[in-house]
């Protein structure tokens, strides 16, 4: 019981921890945008019956620059437009551009 607690106490403050950093410096483009944008390549290419967003990650990556973006992960990987390789995503940056998330 005491060790569950402990457990669920650190949680809690974890999560707070994190909550209030986000809060303290909020992304430039929020994940509501992030998935317009992501939904909207989707219907530009013709294939949002086929393929739709199913998470939507904040990444805070970098050791020398910050670079934060959305990781937007489709439900299911597809032929990219590189020969060989699929897609399983997008990342949107800061900015509103975004790049085609390959293997």
């Amino acid at each position: 019981m005491l060790q569950s607690m402990k457990t669920l106490v650190l949680i809690l403050s974890l999560t707070l921890s994190f909550a209030s950093q986000l809060l303290a410096n909020p992304p430039a483009v929020n994940g509501f945008e992030a998935a317009k944008i992501a939904q909207s390549d989707l219907e530009e290419r013709g294939i949002q019956n086929k393929v739709y967003i199913e998470q939507i990650i904040l990444k805070k990556e970098g050791l020398l620059k910050d670079e934060t973006y959305w990781e937007i992960m489709w439900n299911d990987e597809f032929p990219a437009q590189t020969p060989g390789r699929k897609e399983y995503g997008l990342r949107v940056f800061m900015d509103g551009s975004y790049k085609r998330a390959v293997r």
